[in-house]
């Protein structure tokens, strides 16, 4: 089966509704309502790194299988809405117990250098800084109060972060899984619930989808086993413009046999 080889997983965050029952969900009030001044804690998420901004959206893209971005919601409005998933506001508007319990879980998950709650406060949104510089000039605001400024204001509805939530929890409840790779391609992907660590995800062709597979042990170690589809925001299917759309297979990416067990 001709396939190119992507990267392997080092990394899988707690499963959806399998997490760490813990203590009762209110002795997390210190940190979540700390969130907002992680910032003032460390400069560096105030980036202005176009890397830094493309990172973070490839976090909430991959965590949502895109199906906001299909479905037009703007971008700015899924940045907020992820922005405020660690925070008392976004947290406090979740209803089901088990994504509760997932965002409380993986808010240490470390994906490259900074934590999902850390990610998720990166600053950096065009709108947001123009508008301030404005407001700076004519009003000569002190700094301070800008960043109060900045803390507090958000790019979404109540409806909006309704929605995110909504779409958050299907794709968490189906049971993929957030996963960290070796490749800095592809960073971060959503993964079939049943992988392990070291299991590989790859192109097949003729497939719409990423597919993770896993080396067989024994007299058949040098083939592979199917274990499920993964979605990755940073590397889908080349050439292709929607998940589902199948494109013809990209010529200049090589070709390599490889056998299922």
């Amino acid at each position: 089966m001709p396939q190119e080889s992507l990267p392997s997983l080092t990394k899988i965050a707690s499963a959806f509704g399998q997490g760490d029952l813990g203590p009762p969900a209110m002795s997390h009030h210190g940190w979540i309502s700390s969130t907002s001044s992680l910032r003032k804690q460390n400069p560096e998420l105030e980036s202005r790194s176009k890397d830094a901004h493309k990172s973070r959206d490839a976090l909430w893209e991959t965590l949502t299988m895109s199906l906001l971005a299909e479905k037009g919601v703007p971008k700015r409005t899924v940045r907020s809405c992820f922005e405020s998933l660690w925070r008392p506001d976004g947290r406090g508007a979740v209803e089901d117990v088990n994504l509760i319990r997932w965002i409380d879980d993986n808010a240490w998950f470390k994906v490259g250098l900074w934590t999902l709650r850390e990610w998720s406060q990166v600053y950096g949104m065009r709108s947001r800084s123009r508008g301030l510089g404005r407001l700076n000039f004519f009003f000569s605001l002190k700094s301070k109060n800008a960043e109060s400024l900045q803390q507090n204001t958000t790019n979404h509805s109540a409806e909006e972060l309704d929605e995110f939530i909504g779409v958050l929890h299907r794709v968490l409840s189906s049971g993929m899984r957030l996963a960290c790779s070796t490749s800095t391609q592809c960073p971060v992907a959503m993964v079939h619930p049943d992988v392990n660590i070291d299991d590989e995800i790859f192109f097949l062709k003729g497939c719409t989808m990423l597919v993770v597979l896993r080396k067989c042990s024994g007299v058949y170690n040098d083939r592979y086993r199917v274990i499920g589809g993964a979605f990755s925001r940073s590397s889908r299917i080349p050439n292709s413009t929607r998940r589902f759309e199948l494109q013809p297979w990209p010529k200049e990416l090589p070709l390599e046999e490889i056998s299922l067990c």
